[in-house]
């Protein structure tokens, strides 16, 4: 396998504070490696140095000669009113004619059907294409991309995820999207000082890294007890005093120290610094919270949201998908009534509690401290009725004591989203409404928030490109699909498996009814037995297909809404009669094909 690029014990720093230092890591001919790592440790200065777009401090860096390379970083700035051809054939590097073909081709590789279409028009999802095309325009050996998928919808992201995956090119990137990572990648890296050379590698999917990584850390576990233990008895050695101090005890007496150090920097490598997510709820004895009666709202002449009906109740999380613009933020703030419904009503329970997370941090004042925004300017936060201290309470997020008076504007974009955090952790909460609260995180810390949501006592309604978090925290999802319809789906590979369904009817497919989707009995050649078979298979068939659509009509009835024990056994029966129907499908293939 030839080696395209080689960091050998690369160090890098800024000013007093060390990113990585002695760190090794190679990249193959074929590999799609995902670089994953706490906000800070030196994720996006890695992919520079690897890029040659900046230097390390120490340690020898090899790239193979004449290897072509392409940096996409987070963010990209073209001109605003230039098309998309304007911008990636600007970026070619042949001949007049050859940069013609080699931009069309790039074009259409992202999805552009339209050439002209200008750059200040694109949504988020539109303009990563963008940069991807750009980054393929000279057909690169080595993509190296930062947080492609910051502030993507679902469908920019299944699309990503497929192109990465199929891609014949080698590709690194940065990202927390654990879905994609697990679904493209056939390496992953996680920087961290706690690993030897500040770098754990792990081959295969995201899964294998969990699986390697456990098993790592288990080890190191095992490492630290069994170095306690020689330094437990090496101090009870020194308490005695030995007598004589011979050159033997002297001996001793270093290797004990030299023991000491050793078990110090491994509790120091094991030390991380991880946030304390911790929302609470009010513990309200209320079940009904919140009342949604044929609501729509529409903004000019697009219409957002068509007769929606709902109950929300208490222990309910419910994940909102669609789209970027579909209207998920708007069913925000109609349920927490920050805007009004143009007709339809929302009731709240009395004395509502509603705790909101805005994807915009508007709430955030830029130039006040972070002592400021939590407390006042005082030394004390209040947190479930009792004082802490501030540097208690700003140590529970990763920041030490010394930045409480650096101004919010002077964070990172994961620093910001972890204050807001923390000042909305004052408030108890009978409802938590979240939206898109995972941008600028870190895996870790993603972890610890799902870890608190799952337990949350009061009603969770959440917006999440995360697809990995809020399958894993929602029970229910409220799917938006055409037409500014919104609809209630079991989990979010079903909501997935509709739009898949409706763009093929909007391309033209012929609209069948249900019974057409069934299987047509065939003329069999088959054994008497198989026969019999195949006529029960077709029957079970259609006994299942009848039954999972009413079990769906009752999960999408808006009276049960209000009966979260109803609703997650519906969700489970759907699942398992889904899982059977499956199989018998399978089985009917089978018979149906040796029938021909």
């Amino acid at each position: 396998m030839a080696v395209l690029l080689n960091l050998d014990k690369i160090s890098k720093s800024f000013g007093t504070k060390a990113l990585f230092t002695d760190l090794c890591l190679t990249v193959n001919e074929g590999d799609k490696i995902g670089i994953i790592g706490d906000n800070g440790t030196g994720k996006t200065t890695l992919t520079k140095i690897m890029a040659n777009l900046e230097s390390a401090d120490t340690g020898n860096i090899a790239i193979r000669k004449y290897l072509k390379t392409t940096y996409i970083p987070q963010v990209s700035t073209y001109p605003a009113c230039a098309s998309v051809w304007d911008i990636v054939a600007s970026k070619a590097t042949s001949d007049f004619k050859n940069a013609d073909v080699k931009t069309a081709t790039a074009l259409s590789i992202v999805g552009f059907d339209d050439y002209t279409v200008k750059v200040n028009t694109l949504s988020g999802g539109w303009s990563k294409r963008l940069d991807i095309a750009c980054g393929i325009v000279n057909e690169p050996e080595l993509l190296i991309l930062d947080e492609p998928t910051n502030h993507l919808d679902f469908q920019a992201l299944v699309w990503l995820e497929n192109f990465l995956g199929s891609a014949k090119f080698t590709w690194v990137m940065v990202s927390h999207d654990r879905f994609l990572l697990e679904r493209s990648a056939n390496r992953i890296v996680e920087i961290n000082k706690r690993y030897e050379g500040n770098i754990f590698q792990s081959d295969g999917k995201y899964h294998d890294f969990l699986e390697k990584h456990l098993q790592y850390i288990e080890q190191q576990n095992k490492q630290e007890a069994v170095m306690s233990n020689k330094v437990r008895a090496e101090i009870e050695w020194l308490r005695k005093g030995p007598k004589a101090r011979t050159t033997k005890s002297k001996y001793r007496i270093d290797e004990a120290n030299n023991l000491i150090k050793e078990l110090a920097d491994l509790r120091e490598k094991k030390r991380t610094s991880k946030t304390e997510i911790e929302f609470s709820s009010s513990n309200r004895k209320t079940k009904l919270l919140v009342k949604i009666k044929n609501i729509s709202k529409s903004f000019g002449d697009k219409d957002i949201l068509k007769n929606f009906t709902a109950n929300f109740t208490t222990r309910l999380r419910i994940g909102l998908l669609g789209g970027n613009g579909a209207g998920k933020s708007t069913l925000l703030k109609l349920l927490s009534k920050k805007i009004e419904p143009d007709s339809g009503s929302v009731e709240h329970a009395d004395n509502l509690k509603i705790v909101y997370f805005d994807q915009s941090r508007e709430s955030l004042h830029q130039q006040k401290t972070i002592k400021q925004f939590l407390a006042d300017g005082n030394d004390t936060v209040i947190f479930k009725d009792r004082p802490v201290h501030m540097v208690s309470w700003i140590k529970r997020f990763g920041f030490s004591p010394e930045q409480m008076d650096s101004t919010i504007a002077s964070l990172s974009g994961g620093e910001q989203a972890k204050i807001l955090i923390a000042k909305l952790m004052l408030e108890s909460a009978d409802i938590l409404l979240l939206d898109e609260p995972t941008n600028d995180l870190d895996i870790r810390t993603i972890e610890t928030l799902e870890k608190n949501l799952l337990e949350f006592g009061g009603l969770l309604v959440i917006v999440s490109h995360d697809r990995y978090m809020i399958s894993r925290v929602c029970g229910l999802f409220i799917g938006f699909t055409i037409d500014a319809q919104a609809e209630l789906f079991a989990d979010y590979e079903q909501w997935e498996e509709s739009l898949k369904t409706n763009k093929k009817e909007n391309a033209g497919d012929a609209r069948k009814t249900d019974k057409d989707k069934r299987p047509k009995k065939e003329k069999t050649k088959l054994s008497y037995k198989e026969k019999l078979e195949l006529q029960d298979v077709e029957k079970q068939i259609e006994i299942l297909d009848d039954k999972i659509k009413l079990l769906e009509a009752q999960l999408g009835d808006p009276e049960n809404f209000s009966d979260f024990i109803l609703l997650n056994k519906l969700t489970e029966e759907i699942a398992l009669n889904k899982e059977a129907l499956e199989k018998f499908y399978h089985r009917w293939e089978y018979l149906a094909e040796r029938s021909q």
